[in-house]
């Protein structure tokens, strides 16, 4: 799958359900949503990007929160 475009940028609210980014697939062209409610705290994967399905392309917690753990994980 490649990043089409990103809908909201790094630092953002975001809400559960809400439109983060638009994937493109050999079939279709998707919004993809956020699971939770929070700030974008972290962008994994940069537009025009390919990613495999399974990957981590963002990190969404709450504003100060320590993330550096995550990151280690999903490097």
């Amino acid at each position: 799958m490649r990043i089409i475009r990103w809908l909201k940028t790094k630092g953002q609210a975001v809400a559960a359900g809400e439109p983060v980014l638009e994937l493109e697939t050999d079939k279709a062209v998707m919004e993809v949503e956020s699971f939770a409610d929070g700030i974008l705290l972290e962008v994994l994967a940069e537009q025009d990007n390919m990613v495999k399905v399974s990957k981590t392309v963002a990190i969404v917690g709450q504003e100060g929160e320590d993330i550096s753990a995550l990151l280690e994980e999903v490097s």
